[in-house]
C-alpha cells in the first residue's frame, strides 16, 4: 500500500522536538498491514512514536460496522506489545465529522512545540488534487512518500 506522509510544521526550531506520526483510519477492523506500514514508516523516517487514530464520524467514507468503542479496543489490543505505538481516542470523543486537519490542530494544542507531527495517510484517501472542503485552506508544508518497497523519500510542498 502506498502511504504519503505529511510534515505538519516546520518551525525551524534546532532544539530536539519528538517525531510524531499520526495514522488514522477507520481500522474496521485494525489489521497486520496497519501495524507493519506504521513499523516501517517509524522505522525509515526515524519517528520517536506513531499515535493509531480511529475516525469517529468519517467524512469519506460510510459509517464503520464497529463502534467506536469497538474499534478503539481493538487497536489498542493490536498495538499492546509495539512501544513505539499507542491509541489515541481524540476522534472517537470528539462530537460531529472527523476531518484530519482538527485532530492535528488538537494534537498540537496538546503537544505544544515538544513535538513535530507528521500525518500518515494511505494512498487510498490522499488527493493529489488542490484541497477542497472542510478548512481547504490549511495546507502543509512537505510530504513524503512510502510504498511497499520500504522506501521513503521527500516530497516538496509545491509537488503535493
Amino acid at each position: 500500500m502506498l502511504c504519503k506522509l505529511i510534515a505538519l510544521d516546520n518551525l525551524g526550531i534546532d532544539d530536539y522536538r519528538m517525531r510524531l506520526g499520526v495514522l488514522g483510519g477507520t481500522f474496521d477492523p485494525i489489521h497486520n498491514a496497519h501495524l507493519s506500514k506504521a513499523a516501517a514508516v517509524a522505522r525509515i523516517l526515524a519517528f520517536d512514536h506513531i499515535l493509531l487514530v480511529p475516525v469517529g464520524d468519517p467524512c469519506l467514507k460510510a459509517r464503520p460496522r464497529a463502534s467506536g468503542e469497538h474499534r478503539y479496543a481493538m487497536a489498542a489490543l493490536a498495538a499492546m506489545d509495539e512501544p513505539r505505538l499507542s491509541v489515541s481516542r481524540i476522534e472517537i470523543d470528539r462530537p460531529g465529522p472527523s476531518y484530519s486537519i482538527d485532530t492535528l490542530r488538537e494534537l498540537r494544542s496538546l503537544h505544544g512545540e515538544r513535538a513535530q507531527l507528521f500525518l500518515i495517510m494511505g494512498a487510498d484517501v490522499f488527493a493529489p488534487e488542490p484541497v477542497r472542503g472542510h478548512r481547504a485552506d490549511s495546507r502543509a508544508p512537505g510530504a513524503g512518500r512510502h510504498g511497499r518497497s520500504g522506501t521513503a523519500r521527500a516530497v516538496p510542498h509545491h509537488q503535493l
